[in-house]
C-alpha cells in the first residue's frame, strides 16, 4: 500500500490508523456469514482488504465429533433444548415436531441455531420487527448461516428452468446474468470450494439408508430413469444429488468412530460429527477467509439498523453484543466506506425496507422489498416400511420433472430423524415408517415487503396463489411414487419454506454489479438479490455463484478505494 497507515487490533477491533487517529472503524463491513458473507469475505481477504463479518448468531465450532456436544438433536429438542431454536418458546428444526406439539417441551430463549419466522413478529429479537403473511419461514442462525441447518443438496440449475424463473420479457438482463456465470465459470468455482459429491455407494448401500434405496427402486417402478445430474437436456428422471458432506466422516458415524448424526437423518439442527461440509469449515469459504487473518467474525452482534452520513460519506451500522442468551453486553454503532449485506433473503431486505421507510436510507428505490418467492417449497410423506423407517442423511434421491416446460418441478427425498416417541403414540406411530420429501418449482408470481408504521414491523405478503402450478405437479408426482404416499393439502404442504429469495432483486434494486441503487459503495450479495424462484433447484449453488460473480466485479474497485483513503 502507498499510504503510511498502520493496520492494528485494538480490542478485537480493526482501526486504520493515519496521522494518529482513527479514519473510520472498518473498511468493510459483511453482515452475514452464510453463503453470500462468506465468498464476500472469502475474495476480500485474497485481495488483501481487511474486512469485519457480522454474525448475530453463535459460532458452533464442533470440538469433539465422538458426542453430541455441539448442537441439539431431535431428542434433546423434545425435552426442550434451546439450542435448537432461534429466540423462540418452541423448539424446532424437524417436520415431525410440528406434528407432535403435544410431546414438546418449551425452549428457554435463546441462540439457537434453526430460526422459525411467521405471522406474528418475534418479541425478543432486537433486529427490525418482521412478520409474514400467506407463509412461514425457517432459516440458520449462526457463523456459517444457513449451511449449518441445510440438507447440503448442490444443484446448478438448467438454462431452460432459469429462463421461465426469469422471463426475457420481464428481465432481459438476467440473460446477461446466465452467459456471465457461464463464461466466468462462477458455477464451476463455487462447486470446487463447497466440494459436493453424490452418496457414495458403500454408503448407499449400508443398512441406514434403506429409505434411499426405497425411493430409488420406487422411482425407477414410476418410469423415471436414472440420469446424469450435470445434463443439460434433462426432462425426466432421477439421481442421486450431489451433497456438501464428508463422506469419509461419514463411514466414520456408521464404524462407531463419531457420534451418529447424519446418519440418522440430523440435519437441520446442525451436525455433531462434523461431518457437513459447512461454510465455517477450515476447507470452506469462511474458514479460509479467517486463515488470512485479514477477517475477523464477530458472532453474537445482532445488526438493528444501517444508515449514511451523505457528509462523511459513511456507512453506519447500529448493533448490539449479546450473550448466547442474548442478554445485551453492548451497544455500539460502527462506521464503513464499503458496506455489503448478507444477511439472507429475510434479513437484508428488512433491514433496507427499515432504512427505507424510516428515513435512514430515502433514497432506496422502490424495487427494495419485491419480487420475494418461496421457491414453490411443497411438503409430503410417503410411507416407506410399518415399522422404523432408517433414514441415514442428509438427503435421499432427487426426482426431475421436465415434461411440462413451463413448470419443471424437482422433488426430493430428505430424510429425517423421526422422534422415537411416536412409536407410543397410535396417532403418530404411521409416521415411523414415513419420508419427508419436498418439492420445488417456479411460482407464477412473486411476494413483497412493506413497512408497517403503526407498528413498526415490517410485513412480507406471500400470494399463496402463486405456488398451485407447482403443487399440482409435485402431488402428480407424489402419487405417481405409490408406496401409500400422504399428499397433504396445498395449504399445509405449502405453509412453510426453506429456500426464502428475493427482496433485492438484481438490476432493479440494484445494478448489475450487486450495488445498491441510490447509495455508492452500499452491496447485496445474498439469497435477496435474486429476483425470485431459484429456477427448480435448491438455492445454495446459485446464491454461491450469483455472489462470486458480485464479488469479481466489487472486489477491485473496494481494493482501489481503499488504497486511496486519505
Amino acid at each position: 500500500m502507498t499510504r503510511s497507515w498502520l493496520l492494528c487490533v485494538l480490542g478485537g477491533s480493526f482501526l486504520l490508523m493515519g496521522s494518529g487517529e482513527a479514519q473510520v472503524d472498518y473498511p468493510v463491513i459483511v453482515v452475514g456469514s452464510g453463503y453470500g458473507g462468506s465468498i464476500a469475505a472469502y475474495n476480500l481477504a485474497k485481495a488483501g482488504i481487511p474486512t469485519l463479518v457480522l454474525e448475530r448468531g453463535r459460532a458452533w465450532s464442533v470440538q469433539d465429533p465422538t458426542r453430541d456436544a455441539t448442537f441439539a438433536t431431535l431428542p434433546s429438542a423434545l425435552e426442550g433444548d434451546g439450542r435448537a431454536a432461534w429466540l423462540n418458546e418452541q423448539c424446532g428444526g424437524s417436520i415431525y415436531l410440528s406434528l407432535a406439539p403435544q410431546h414438546s417441551a418449551r425452549c428457554p430463549v435463546t441462540t439457537g441455531v434453526f430460526e422459525t419466522l411467521g405471522e406474528v413478529p418475534n418479541a425478543y429479537d432486537r433486529s427490525p420487527a418482521f412478520r409474514s403473511e400467506g407463509t412461514r419461514i425457517v432459516v440458520g442462525a449462526g457463523v456459517g448461516g444457513g449451511s449449518l441447518v441445510s440438507n447440503g443438496v448442490s444443484i446448478v440449475p438448467l438454462k431452460a428452468a432459469w429462463d421461465v424463473a426469469f422471463p426475457a420479457r420481464e428481465l432481459p438482463h438476467m440473460q446477461r446474468v446466465w452467459r456471465e456465470l457461464i463464461e466466468q465459470a462462477c458455477f464451476r468455482r463455487a462447486l470446487e470450494i463447497l466440494a459436493p459429491t453424490p452418496i457414495p455407494e458403500d454408503i448407499l448401500a449400508h443398512a441406514q439408508y434403506e429409505s434411499t434405496r426405497w425411493m430409488r427402486e420406487h422411482a425407477i417402478a414410476a418410469g423415471y430413469p436414472e440420469q446424469d445430474d450435470t445434463a443439460a437436456a434433462a426432462q425426466h428422471g432421477h439421481t442421486l444429488p450431489p451433497l456438501a458432506v464428508d463422506w469419509n466422516a461419514v463411514r466414520d458415524e456408521l464404524s462407531g468412530k463419531r457420534v451418529a448424526s447424519i446418519t440418522l437423518g440430523e440435519s437441520a439442527l446442525g451436525n455433531n460429527s462434523g461431518a457437513k461440509r459447512s461454510l465455517d469449515r477450515p476447507d470452506n469459504y469462511l474458514g479460509l477467509a479467517l486463515q488470512t487473518g485479514l477477517v475477523q467474525v464477530k458472532a453474537l452482534h445482532t445488526v438493528t439498523r444501517v444508515g449514511f452520513d451523505p457528509e462523511t460519506k459513511r456507512h453506519t451500522v447500529e448493533l448490539i453484543r449479546t450473550d448466547k442468551d442474548y442478554n445485551v453486553l453492548e451497544q455500539r454503532s460502527l462506521t464503513t466506506r464499503h458496506l455489503i449485506l448478507a444477511a439472507g433473503s429475510i434479513g437484508t431486505t428488512k433491514l433496507l425496507v427499515h432504512a427505507r421507510d424510516t428515513g435512514d436510507l430515502p433514497r432506496l428505490n422502490r424495487h427494495v422489498g419485491t419480487r420475494w418467492s418461496t421457491n414453490g417449497n411443497s411438503a409430503a410423506f410417503s410411507f416407506v416400511t410399518q415399522g422404523m423407517a432408517r433414514q441415514g442423511g442428509p438427503a435421499g434421491l432427487k426426482l426431475v420433472n421436465n415434461d411440462d416446460p413451463q413448470n419443471p418441478v424437482v422433488l426430493e427425498s430428505l430424510p429425517q430423524r423421526v422422534p422415537d416417541v411416536f412409536a407410543d403414540d397410535p396417532a403418530l406411530a404411521p409416521f415411523l415408517g414415513s419420508l419427508f420429501t419436498i418439492g420445488l418449482g417456479i411460482p407464477t408470481s412473486t411476494g413483497s415487503f412493506r413497512f408497517d408504521g403503526a407498528s413498526g414491523a415490517v410485513i412480507l405478503t406471500w400470494p399463496t396463489e402463486a405456488g398451485a402450478r407447482v403443487y399440482a405437479q409435485f402431488a402428480r408426482m407424489m402419487s405417481e411414487l405409490g408406496g401409500s404416499p400422504a399428499i397433504l393439502s396445498q395449504q399445509i404442504a405449502q405453509a412453510v419454506t426453506a429456500h426464502p429469495l428475493g427482496g433485492v432483486p438484481l438490476g432493479l434494486a440494484t445494478d448489475l454489479d450487486c450495488r445498491v441503487r441510490g447509495y455508492e459503495n452500499l452491496f447485496v450479495v445474498d439469497a435477496a438479490i435474486i429476483p425470485g424462484a431459484a429456477a427448480a433447484t435448491n438455492p445454495s449453488v446459485l446464491i454461491s455463484a450469483m455472489a462470486q460473480r458480485c464479488m469479481d466485479r466489487m472486489t477491485v474497485a473496494i481494493a482501489q478505494a481503499v488504497e486511496a483513503e486519505p
